[in-house]
């Protein structure tokens, strides 16, 4: 039979706080990854073309992305056959191992082509171990949380993301201050992948005694394994998760990754100004993210879900014109109307993707539905914008891809039942 051991002597609070703070590590890398991405590949792909060189750095993020997939057969796996804490530890050893491998990682000037292969291998490695984490940790804290406060506890795990990209954010900022554009270009952004390993040290010591919410399936169980069972009997639960963040994901890592090379290098903001810019925004959505969560635990997921989609095909464009104007307000105002929208879904992404799925297969139909889309489609969006700029000549391109994304969310939502507040099967 199924076992489940949620341990009751812990305190309440330590699966929320143990779930959580694996996120902040995860997207701490893939922020700083993003928002060094300039320099990254002028260091590991050198070019004459500047352009050809941030491709090849975003198509290194991509690649990593595209690792997520893989990684959420193995994680879902691991969570749902031998319980949710001990793929989240796995997940997390990895998760730190590579970005602290990044920073002492010599460039191509120095070992030659051998760079950007270790590189990519690193990013694969940061990629499977994403695939797990954010749904295993979305998963754990759901299980946790009583029903009619699901929504709010679990949009914890994505404050947690929110307070990563702060902090990658922040380090960034005070690298930039501290030594200049020069330096950090030469050596500087090595700073905040060394501090991603320290961030390593802290989860694990937070996680050590984290409670399980589920010890996974005996050998009896597995009559069919959880990855068969959930594409055989769940895959319309899958789409649904998949279309949940079709236009969030994306949003993000154009809005907020992207468009920190364009404010860069083609209206010439300086990186501490960008890094300041992208503070005021996060914390808008870290503000938004637990408000959220809250809301839809009284009054459901499903009218906010359609609610933002409508408002995104009538709003991307708008936004993202105000967005590449040379106005630091202008910007500001263009990422605080994207941060209102994103923060708005993702305070409600954690409690969803585990209401849509029973017990036994949670972990591998969540990891699965949601980073098919973040491996897919978002974790591509900041190398298909670079594209169809260079392709059209219109910054504005990338907008239009958001809009069609926006109506997939509206499609996959538009007949999606409530389980808000319900016990989770």
């Amino acid at each position: 039979m199924i076992a489940s051991a949620v341990a009751a002597p812990a305190s309440k609070r330590t699966p929320i706080i143990a779930g959580a703070v694996g996120s902040v590590v995860e997207w701490y890398d893939f922020a700083i990854y993003g928002f060094f991405a300039a320099s990254i590949g002028k260091l590991f792909f050198p070019s004459d073309v500047p352009l050809a060189s941030l491709l090849s750095a975003f198509a290194v993020f991509a690649v990593g992305y595209a690792a997520r997939p893989i990684g959420s057969l193995l994680f879902g796996y691991l969570g749902d056959r031998f319980g949710r804490r001990r793929a989240l530890m796995i997940s997390i050893v990895a998760m730190g191992a590579s970005t602290t491998a990044v920073a002492i990682l010599p460039t191509y000037a120095q070992i030659g082509v051998a760079a950007p292969v270790i590189l990519i291998a690193l990013r694969i490695l940061q990629g499977l171990s994403v695939g797990g984490e954010y749904t295993g940790a979305s998963v754990y804290v759901a299980e946790h949380a009583p029903p009619k406060r699901r929504g709010f506890l679990a949009s914890f795990v994505e404050f947690g993301v929110v307070g990563g990209f702060m902090l990658g954010s922040a380090i960034g900022a005070m690298t930039a201050a501290a030594l200049g554009d020069a330096g950090v270009s030469a050596w500087g952004w090595r700073i905040p992948f060394a501090f991603g390993g320290v961030l390593t040290l802290i989860v694990l010591a937070l996680r050590r005694n984290m409670p399980e919410s589920f010890a996974g399936s005996t050998a009896e169980d597995l009559s069919v394994s959880p990855l068969m069972e959930v594409f055989r009997d769940h895959w319309r639960e899958m789409l649904h998760i998949t279309a949940l963040v079709a236009y969030a994901g994306p949003m993000f890592y154009i809005v907020w990754v992207y468009a920190a090379s364009y404010l860069e290098q083609t209206l010439h903001f300086s990186t501490v100004v960008t890094m300041d810019i992208y503070l005021v925004s996060l914390g808008i959505i870290g503000v938004v993210v637990p408000i959220s969560g809250h809301l839809s635990d009284r009054f459901g997921r499903r009218p906010f879900f359609l609610a933002v989609g409508i408002a995104g095909l009538v709003l991307t464009w708008p936004l993202f014109y105000l967005l590449h104007q040379p106005s630091v307000a202008q910007v500001l105002v263009a990422q605080l109307g994207f941060a209102i929208l994103f923060g708005t879904i993702y305070g409600m992404v954690p409690a969803t993707i585990a209401e849509l799925l029973p017990t036994r297969v949670r972990c591998s139909g969540a990891a699965i539905g949601y980073n098919a889309c973040l491996g897919l489609i978002a974790g591509t969006a900041p190398l298909l914008s670079t594209w169809l700029v260079a392709r059209t000549g219109d910054v504005l391109a990338p907008a239009w891809y958001l809009i069609l994304l926006a109506g997939v969310h509206l499609i996959g939502w538009a007949f999606l039942k409530e389980k808000a507040g319900q016990p989770l099967s």
